[in-house]
Order: C-alpha cells, then sequence, then structure tokens
C-alpha cells in the first residue's frame, strides 16, 4: 500500500518470463469511481469495509495478472471482483437503435412450398411446372400469407408476366 487518503492505492508488479514487468494499481480514487469503497450488501458491510486495504491490493493484483497473462486467463476474473458484480441484470439501453431509423418494418412470414414446387422454381423439373409454383405463391397468398417478397424472387426468375394474375 502506498499513498495518503484518495490517492492511497494497492500495487502489483508481476513479471513474465520474456516480457518487460507489468504493475497496476488501484486506489480509493477508482474505489470511489465504480462505487466499490464503502460498499455494504444484503448480509451487511463487505470486504470494502472490513478489508479495504486488502480490497486495493486485490484489484490491482486482479489487473496485472489479467494484463500480463491475457492470453492464459482468456478473461477469467478474481473471485472479488466477481462478487463485486451487480446481483441482477441492469437494463441498458442500446443506443445503436435509438438512433437507427424508427419505420416500422412489417414481420414477414414466408411459407415453406411444396418440395416438388422448390424443385420447379430451381429449374429442375419440367419448364411447364412454372404454373404450379405460381398457383401455390397466389393460394398462400390469398390465404393471407404474406408472400409478396417472395413473389419478387419469382419476378426475377420468371419475368413480370408471369407472376401478375
Amino acid at each position: 500500500m502506498e499513498g495518503e487518503g484518495d490517492d492511497c492505492h494497492g500495487w502489483c508488479e508481476v513479471v513474465r518470463r520474456g516480457h518487460p514487468p507489468v504493475r497496476r494499481t488501484f486506489s480509493v480514487a477508482d474505489a470511489k469511481r465504480v462505487r466499490l469503497w464503502g460498499k455494504t450488501g444484503a448480509n451487511g458491510p463487505t470486504p470494502w469495509v472490513t478489508y479495504p486495504a486488502r480490497m486495493l491490493m486485490s484489484r490491482a493484483r486482479g489487473f496485472a495478472i489479467r494484463d500480463a497473462f491475457a492470453d492464459a486467463l482468456r478473461g477469467v476474473i478474481t473471485v472479488e471482483e466477481a462478487a463485486d458484480m451487480p446481483p441482477e441484470p441492469r437494463d441498458v439501453p442500446n443506443l445503436a437503435a435509438a438512433q437507427a431509423p424508427t419505420a416500422a418494418v412489417p414481420a414477414v412470414v414466408v411459407p415453406v412450398p411444396p418440395t416438388s414446387a422448390v424443385a420447379d422454381a430451381a429449374g429442375d423439373a419440367a419448364p411447364g411446372n412454372d404454373n404450379e409454383v405460381l398457383d401455390w405463391l397466389r393460394d398462400e397468398r390469398d390465404q393471407g400469407a404474406a408472400v409478396e417478397s417472395v413473389e419478387g424472387l419469382f419476378v426475377e426468375a420468371l419475368g413480370a408476366d408471369a407472376v401478375t394474375g
């Protein structure tokens, strides 16, 4: 431990063979910033109240080890850090979605055509069977299925005249 007041900090220096030493600190100011300093839990005081110096050193140790041995640890955190995680998931707003256009996009239900219709559409059957696919699409549309987007694919494959009707 070094320093006084908010500048008081725990530190840890880790040496990995073939690499320069890695030294990390965690201060009282850091603990206050992330609301750990003086933290109490459902069962009373946490180690941040009962053993604050140890917790500062523990956080510094976790940072130093993760920074020096990130490839070996693969994101593993210390027990103390895991204990400080919020007990419930937080509702974090998706800022990217808030900036996206707000135009409503209708849900599209695409029915699966009969196997023979798929084969016909792919050109695997006799050319005269294109009408079977179109009839199936029209029947689905007439029954309320949203097949307009599927018909658009057939316009490309068969031509606009074949799809109308």
